[in-house]
């Protein structure tokens, strides 16, 4: 289903994952737009990623590419689950956390097109050295109260 963040409503999203691999895992977890790549050419969206040859969990909005990002809100580690969640108020504010810990609060380029719930994960290994690498979807939870 299409999540909008819409003046009058509140959107709640939250996602635990993990991944055998800390370094070389590229992750994207959130509500994008319709993207057939959305970590290199996503244009809308709000998000948490983990971009390969880093272990930094960082946030983004995104409203038709204009950006906003709070870098390094977490350290990823392999094998550990990491629980993230925002809630977007209307069209004006979205609050995030890594671990129910709150991490900030963005009240720029919140995007107000229909949105996907994207569960992204991709081995950056391209050399193969490390062999196959796996990622783990604990679960999903978001909802939309109506206007």
């Amino acid at each position: 289903d299409l999540f909008t963040p819409t003046a009058g409503s509140t959107i709640y999203f939250e996602c635990r994952f993990q991944s055998d691999e800390a370094t070389q895992m590229d992750h994207l977890v959130g509500l994008v737009l319709t993207d057939t790549d959305p970590l290199t050419s996503t244009t809308g969206g709000l998000y948490f990623r983990k971009d390969d040859g880093d272990l930094l969990i960082d946030f983004e909005t995104n409203a038709g590419g204009v950006i906003s990002t709070d870098s390094g809100i977490g350290t990823f580690a392999a094998n550990t689950y990491f629980k993230v969640g925002f809630k977007v108020t209307g069209t004006s504010q979205v609050e995030y956390w890594v671990n129910d810990v709150k991490k900030g609060t963005f009240t720029t380029n919140i995007p107000t097109v229909p949105l996907r719930v994207t569960l992204h994960a991709q081995d950056g290994d391209t050399g193969a050295a490390l062999g196959a690498l796996s990622a783990f979807y604990d679960y999903v939870f978001v909802a939309q109260t109506r206007v």
